[in-house]
């Protein structure tokens, strides 16, 4: 892709954070003018805007919808391998510093033990289960869990690996191969390419 078309996506990328901002009121919380209602505590759109916020250097915004996520109740996850994912990148980020101490604590607190709820038997996607192999390869490196990067490379040498058809698509279901009946969306193909991608490129696979 030419330069050109990084400035685009970059610029698209900043009016839809934008978008968000403008609907995320004192608390963080961010309105969801289709439900006509807050987005729900329990999902993951205050921390992926909260890491979209830090590359656009609106620390004050991230801040704040990071608060909101870590002020949700005890027991409210329902995304958290995409809550994971999202921190896991936050935490690494070179602008996490400005961050306040009392945000930085909660991000490093929840990834100490990582909440997933994917896996060979959980029924969840197959993008789910690429998505935590790529937060263990990141936290594995960054936090020196050798154990962690070996739980990654096994979800991909074990799983991810066999999901790839004969024409190139990764199935998003069932997690084990079986002969016909595989669920192909092209957008959880792409998501699937892009963890895998990063996997490979935090363990320095080909």
């Amino acid at each position: 892709m030419s330069y050109g078309g990084f400035q685009r996506l970059h610029r698209l990328g900043a009016d839809v954070a934008g978008y968000l901002i403008r609907q995320m009121d004192d608390q963080g919380r961010i309105f969801d003018v289709v439900d006509d209602a807050p987005t729900p505590k329990d999902h993951y759109a205050q921390t992926f805007l909260a890491w979209a916020c830090l590359n656009l250097e609106l620390i004050d915004q991230a801040e704040r919808a990071l608060s909101a996520f870590f002020d949700r109740p005890q027991g409210w996850l329902n995304h958290p391998d995409f809550n994971s994912f999202a921190l896991a990148n936050i935490s690494v980020h070179p602008r996490l510093q400005a961050l306040s101490e009392r945000i930085k604590k909660q991000v490093d607190s929840y990834l100490e033990s990582p909440p997933f709820r994917s896996g060979p038997k959980t029924g969840v996607s197959n993008n789910w289960l690429a998505m935590q192999a790529a937060t263990l390869a990141l936290l594995g490196q960054a936090r020196g869990r050798m154990d962690w990067q070996a739980k990654a490379r096994k979800i991909v040498e074990d799983y991810a690996l066999a999901w790839q058809l004969p024409d190139g698509l990764f199935a998003d279901f069932p997690v084990k191969s079986r002969r016909g009946g595989e669920s192909t969306p092209l957008t959880y193909h792409a998501k699937i390419c892009s963890m895998l991608i990063r996997y490979a490129l935090l363990l320095n696979h080909e």
